[in-house]
């Protein structure tokens, strides 16, 4: 049997130059008492699961303690569970191989099997946990892409027309990266997921009702204290667009609003002035400068991104496009994150979503209106944090000031500022 030291330095072994695997060996751990709560939310208050439901648990090998738990609660419900066991490494190992065997009938087959199981199910529960971030390195962009595609059905009957919720458990490999102790990057992920949601939803909706949706005009401005060129000033029109109030019905910490920009309105630029994870890649530093709603210049500091970014951009018509905008409200969060799922749900920060928009028709039981049109494999989420420590910022509707330096200014809302 293998040890752990041989099987480490195996492991390590680069399949190319410059791609190193550090996979996690150990199931994370954390309090029994908080993960049973947090499982507990996914099947009661995010999933509504019930006896007859049939509800598949797609799981990294990191998040075993908690999908156990999701697997025996929902059980307990009378619902039919299955599990699959999705590893990173592993999918990147076999995308990388196929470079120079490309043919769309292989992609077909190896979705054949996700696209089904999605099918089956009733409801879905994505349990991730990064423990090589920059897996996807090794994998040509082109194959990448023809692989999202080949599984874009799975993913428009599990975002349109399934129930489903999607956690990711803290690692140590993330927090080595965000130069954080890991620790620290547990208690902020619990503390995130331990917020007064009731109360939380009742504020959020103060903003969409009275703000948000009868506005017409949206501008985000970030980094004004810092050099020009990382500063952030967007504009867009949200005419007869509606914004979805989101705490933990489809995310795991969750906490933001969202929705879309009327296509082809977005103009200026987004400038983010710390690493960010793009569609794989940790890219150090990213401009975006839009056009007519479209990505017309991009820059990056990371060797070898702007090929990356470029090819992302170029996948199909919509990968320049924006097909969502929101504000982050979840104050547990204060930094920046390379896990574009904590990181946007910062409290004090807006996001743009690079491609595809949401095609949802109501959220949460209401009525919505989140979709300009915008089609793509892509939806790649970038965060600017508008909070003082990162240039500070301000959000606008129809010229007034609602936000400010990630605060909003109206007292109703005093819970969303909360730390």
């Amino acid at each position: 049997m293998i040890d752990k030291e041989s099987a480490q330095n195996f492991l390590k072994t680069p399949l190319r130059p410059g791609a190193v695997f550090e996979p996690m060996l150990e199931v994370l751990k954390f309090d029994p008492k908080k993960m049973w709560r947090i499982a507990k939310v996914m099947v009661d208050d995010s999933l509504h699961v019930q006896e007859g439901d049939r509800l598949l648990i797609k799981l990294n090998p990191g998040g075993r303690q908690l999908a156990s738990m999701l697997a025996y609660q929902a059980a307990q419900k009378g619902a039919a569970v299955i599990h699959r066991v999705e590893d990173q490494t592993v999918e990147a190992a076999l995308l990388a191989g196929m470079e120079g065997h490309i043919t769309p009938a292989v992609f077909e087959e190896m979705a054949a099997v996700t696209n089904a199981e999605i099918t089956w199910s009733t409801k879905v529960a994505f349990v991730r946990c990064v423990d090589d971030p920059n897996a996807r390195r090794i994998v040509d962009g082109n194959i990448l892409n023809l692989w999202n595609q080949a599984l874009e059905p799975s993913l428009d009957v599990r975002v349109e027309r399934r129930d489903w919720t999607l956690i990711y458990m803290p690692t140590p490999a993330e927090a080595q990266l965000d130069g954080m102790p890991y620790e620290e990057c547990v208690q902020m992920f619990l503390d995130g997921c331990d917020r007064q949601w009731r109360k939380i939803k009742t504020a959020q909706q103060v903003l969409i009702d009275e703000n948000l949706n009868p506005g017409e005009r949206l501008e985000i401005h970030a980094g004004e204290d810092l050099d020009k060129r990382w500063q952030t000033h967007v504009a867009m029109s949200i005419i007869n667009q509606t914004f979805a109030n989101s705490t933990v019905d489809k995310n795991v910490p969750g906490s933001e609003v969202f929705s879309s920009p009327v296509r082809g309105t977005i103009e200026g630029v987004w400038a983010i002035p710390y690493p960010v994870m793009f569609n794989g890649l940790a890219l150090r530093n990213l401009i975006l400068v839009f056009k007519d709603g479209k990505v017309v210049e991009h820059y990056t500091d990371e060797p070898g991104g702007m090929d990356w970014v470029e090819k992302q951009l170029s996948v199909d018509e919509g990968a320049r496009e924006v097909g969502e905008v929101a504000l982050g409200t979840n104050r547990a969060f204060d930094r920046p994150l390379l896990n574009g799922f904590f990181v946007e749900k910062v409290g004090g920060s807006s996001h743009l979503a690079i491609g595809r928009a949401y095609e949802l028709r109501t959220y949460n039981g209401l009525p919505v209106k989140l979709d300009n049109g915008v089609r793509s494999a892509n939806h790649i989420d970038l965060t600017r944090l508008m909070l003082p420590n990162y240039g500070g910022g301000r959000v606008l509707v129809d010229g007034k000031l609602i936000q400010q330096n990630g605060d909003f200014l109206d007292p109703r809302l005093a819970i969303l500022n909360a730390k």
